[in-house]
């Protein structure tokens, strides 16, 4: 039994020493983590939570804004001296319209049975001086040739004729034409393919006739007055990029009353003597402001 035993001693012996002295034991596992590369972490993008600014720019505030009185006055009276001895005609409807002027056969034969608006007591609106182009007339010193202008009347209508009746009846031709048509065609539904058709024929006709004349093609006021429902107010920019475009074809100047007043559906009611349309004191005096602003660019660089 003891040799059996010291057999089985020695056998076991000779296997451990087979193995080198090593151990049979699996090796230690490192127990570190291994580290992963990790992107930095980015601050978390604030959201902007504060009101926009009021803007103060300078091209930013409506032209019609953006002289004090002291200015206007001073710029006036360079405008007076360059236009000095120059003659002026405005073709327009409604809003351009006043008795005893835009119907007067004294200044044109031909005008005598167009309709007025401005009568001397409608809304209140009793003087002929506070209209857009009786200041400008009266700001720049340049003569009354011709206002053409028709109560209601379109571009489509009556414009095109019109705009070759611009003369006075001694036969003087305008230096300077400034046209406001435009706003009947929009109100009445009238589409921007006939509308750039007839503005077209109806520049086109006056540069032929007064060809030597510098003309200022006026784009159009907001207004939510429509004689059509299908008609959004907010177009109108349509019908004005028309009038900007053919501004640039035939080498006319653009009075842009549509940026230039500030006038908008928001402060309408106090721009408006009928709240809607036609032009109050301080309407007349915002698109006299434009015009005359647009003078100055060309005739006082």
């Amino acid at each position: 039994m003891k040799i059996k035993l010291l057999s089985w001693i020695l056998l076991l012996s000779l296997l451990f020493c087979s193995c080198g002295g090593e151990s049979l034991a699996p090796p230690p596992q490192d127990t570190k983590p291994t580290e992963t590369a990790s992107a930095p972490a980015q601050p978390k993008e604030e959201k902007k939570t504060e009101k926009a600014e009021v803007a103060t720019e300078v091209d930013q505030i409506p032209l019609a804004l953006r002289l004090t009185e002291e200015e206007k006055t001073a710029r006036n009276a360079r405008l007076a001296e360059a236009l000095r001895g120059k003659k002026i005609s405005f073709i327009g409807d409604s809003i351009s319209t006043f008795e005893g002027f835009s119907n007067n056969v004294n200044y044109n034969p031909t005008i005598g049975e167009n309709a007025v608006y401005y009568n001397g007591t409608r809304k209140g609106f009793a003087d002929v001086n506070e209209t857009w182009w009786m200041q400008t007339v009266h700001a720049t010193g340049m003569e009354l040739c011709v206002n053409n202008s028709w109560s209601g009347d379109r571009v489509t209508k009556r414009g095109i004729e019109r705009a070759k009746q611009l003369h006075n009846a001694a036969g003087a031709k305008p230096d300077v034409i400034v046209v406001y048509l435009g706003i009947n065609d929009f109100r009445n539904a009238v589409t921007e393919a006939q509308f750039k058709t007839a503005y077209d024929q109806m520049i086109g006709g006056m540069k032929e006739t007064y060809p030597e004349a510098d003309v200022y093609l006026c784009t159009l006021v907001y207004t939510s007055n429509v004689s059509d429902y299908s008609v959004r107010p907010q177009n109108v920019v349509k019908f004005n990029a028309v009038i900007s475009e053919l501004a640039e074809k035939y080498g006319a100047s653009v009075v842009d009353l549509y940026n230039g007043t500030g006038i908008t559906w928001k402060n309408m009611q106090e721009h408006m003597a009928d709240g809607s349309l036609h032009p109050s004191y301080l309407g007349m005096d915002k698109i006299t402001e434009c015009v005359l602003s647009a003078l100055a660019e060309n005739y006082l660089k």
